[in-house]
């Protein structure tokens, strides 16, 4: 028995020296609560996990009542810039990576909930965020269990999964022991990024220093991500909204009208050039009104312009200011002083 014993411990060792790591270090920050998040730049965190916990820990004193919705193209839209537009005695950008219609719709029913006014709300979607009507899934991107409302240990066994990862498990001691990150374990890293602790906002601080710099460098160096496209005809992208995604809009539609929101649903500009299918256009300004959708896809003066984006999917927070311009009336313009 004793035998036994032994080589079941042997067996399991790696997994408890693996486990007691993850308890000491808390790489994503899942396991403990803090203050505020994006304590490692280096880190790729999840998003939707940060916003809510600090939506959540600081409401009392912020008393948060504004929102940005959406996924990571929507960090372009940046909240001191919102407030020369919307009245607001607290902004939280309440987006995520990846993000989907579901997790917009569980954030407005978690608000909802938790009685939690909507004051203003900018909506930012695309044909991909309207087409995923379930949770999503890897560390990156699983939705916090407050806003699921599904099992906190399947939660927190898909971060675990994922530190015993060897390639990221010895890419992070390494990492935590020489304070650098080797190109071997580079994929598995994030970029550096400035995070706000109090609106969430973050922004690619080295990318938009590259263009400054020398945009065509930049520029240059990703022709392979810029790719050509044809200016001469339109496309479109597939229609996606169903029975199900028309339900979770007119629940968010419900709570907006509920808190009498002042919001703007704004469809994302994206290099890809493809316009959001007609069908989709018309079910979105039939449950949110026409004068309240405003749709920047397809081949307009932002997409033309390579200059607005940092990669193929992600525009830059200029482009987010003049949308935001163009969106609410000039009578609404708020004076900064």
């Amino acid at each position: 028995m004793v035998l036994l014993f032994r080589k079941i411990i042997l067996l399991l060792l790696p997994l408890i020296v693996m486990l007691a790591v993850y308890l000491a270090f808390d790489p994503f920050e899942v396991v403990y609560s803090y203050r505020s998040h994006y304590n490692d730049t280096m880190i790729n965190y999840n998003w939707d996990y940060n916003q809510t916990e600090t939506l959540l820990r600081n409401y009392s004193v912020r008393r948060y009542d504004s929102f940005i919705f959406g996924n990571s193209r929507s960090s372009a839209f940046i909240t001191r810039d919102w407030r020369r537009f919307a009245d607001s005695s607290g902004m939280l950008h309440f987006a995520a990576m990846n993000e989907s219609l579901y997790g917009i719709h569980r954030k407005v029913l978690l608000l909802s909930k938790e009685h939690m006014p909507v004051r203003n709300a900018l909506v930012i979607l695309d044909t991909q965020v309207l087409s995923a009507t379930v949770n999503s899934t890897g560390h990156l991107f699983i939705k916090h269990p407050k806003v699921s409302g599904e099992n906190s240990l399947v939660f927190h066994l898909t971060f675990f999964r994922e530190f015993m990862d060897i390639p990221f498990f010895i890419g992070y001691l390494d990492y935590k022991l020489t304070g650098k990150v080797r190109p071997l374990f580079r994929s598995r890293f994030s970029e550096r990024i400035t995070y706000d602790p109090v609106t969430g906002d973050k922004n690619l601080v080295d990318r938009e220093k590259m263009i400054e710099e020398s945009p065509e460098r930049y520029y240059d160096d990703k022709r392979s991500v810029f790719y050509p496209r044809d200016l001469s005809k339109e496309q479109y992208s597939p229609p996606v909204i169903k029975e199900i995604q028309i339900r979770y809009l007119q629940d968010i539609k419900n709570v907006f009208a509920e808190n009498r929101t002042d919001y703007r649903i704004v469809i994302s500009p994206l290099y890809d050039m493809k316009r959001l299918h007609p069908a989709d256009l018309a079910t979105l300004k039939e449950i949110f009104g026409s004068s309240r959708v405003f749709d920047y896809s397809g081949n307009n003066c932002f997409t033309r312009d390579v200059h607005n984006y940092y990669d193929g999917s992600h525009f830059r927070p200029r482009v987010g200011r003049e949308i935001m311009g163009q969106i609410y009336m000039p009578s609404r313009v708020i004076s900064s002083k």
